[in-house]
């Protein structure tokens, strides 16, 4: 009976335990879920924001807008104190144009603190990036994709939490001309391993029929 009891005991201790999660940046850091992080970009095309753009839903053209935003939600039934919030851009290709809700330190990190973060209060951050101009992107034809990366923690305790959103640029190859014009560049994929077993596949299908064409004649 004293066994039974004691089980019990310990059964409703787990299920009433804080739910934990697993913070991954910085390796396996067991930290309480407090918060929540939701990063989202918007696509100009469907006008809404999504947690991801891949390349066969939106290209962003050179010298294009475009708009991150960032939620983050007190999960816990306490009061947050303060919440760190780091945004981070992919630098190679695309630049800041309006920090939006954050400040930008002097080592050029974006940064917004929220303070007084209530039970079940979601607070919305934004910034927005451009796309290089032409002469600053790769000079081939094609596209390039990059995630924009968020981070948060709560101030005194260890452990981050991270979201991003993906996002592709279109770059288009172009050559100066004797006479000073651009030219565009045109590239085309090269075949690859299931093109070329077709092309295999064709060429013995014809000298197959080719051989049994020459014997019945």
């Amino acid at each position: 009976m004293k066994k039974s009891i004691l089980f019990l005991f310990i059964l409703f201790s787990i299920l009433l335990a804080p739910q934990k999660v697993w913070a991954t940046q910085y390796g396996e850091i067991e930290i309480e879920k407090k918060i929540s992080l939701d990063k989202k970009v918007f696509n100009p095309q469907d006008q809404i924001f999504v947690d991801n753009l891949s390349a066969t839903q939106y290209l962003f053209p050179a010298d294009d807008k475009v708009v991150f935003q960032i939620k983050v939600t007190n999960t816990n039934n306490e009061k947050i104190d303060k919440v760190i919030v780091r945004d981070t851009l992919p630098l190679d290709y695309l630049k800041l144009y309006d920090s939006g809700s954050f400040t930008i330190l002097d080592n050029g990190e974006l940064r917004a603190d929220i303070y007084n973060l209530e039970p079940g209060q979601t607070v919305e951050l934004s910034l927005t990036a451009k796309v290089l101009k032409q002469e600053e992107l790769p000079q081939a034809s094609g596209y390039y994709c990059a995630y924009n990366i968020a981070q948060a923690w709560i101030e005194g305790i260890n452990g981050t939490y991270q979201d991003n959103s993906l996002v592709c640029l279109k770059t288009e190859g172009y050559i100066t001309t004797k006479g000073g014009l651009p030219l565009e560049v045109k590239t085309y994929p090269e075949a690859g391993p299931a093109d070329s077993l077709l092309i295999l596949l064709g060429s013995g299908i014809l000298a197959l029929t080719g051989s049994i064409f020459l014997k019945k004649k």
